[in-house]
């Protein structure tokens, strides 16, 4: 079955490429004791995804970075069109 995984942020980011902002306190054990662990879990079920989709290029190249994979990318609002919607004030 396909299984589609549509990414609102960067993935994981406490583990990935943001860790020091979490560092400190338990917290900050938890990511030193199992950060690598978790990462090597999360590269391992990605494989499972069929097809990533990310709601911006910074996003999607993330997915590249990290699991070595390929995102389309829907940018907000896109999907559903609301860019037919006139801006505040224009209609």
């Amino acid at each position: 079955m396909p299984h589609l995984l549509l990414l609102p942020q960067i993935p994981a980011r406490y583990v990935w490429s943001r860790g020091e902002e979490y560092s400190g306190g338990l917290r900050g054990l938890g990511l030193f004791v199992y950060g690598d662990r978790f990462r090597r879990w999360d590269a391992g079920t990605a494989v499972n995804v069929t097809r990533f989709v990310a709601n911006s290029e910074h996003t999607a190249r993330q997915v590249a970075s990290f699991y070595k994979r390929e995102a389309g990318v829907v940018y907000p609002g896109a999907a559903a069109g609301v860019s037919r919607f006139p801006a505040p004030g224009r209609g």
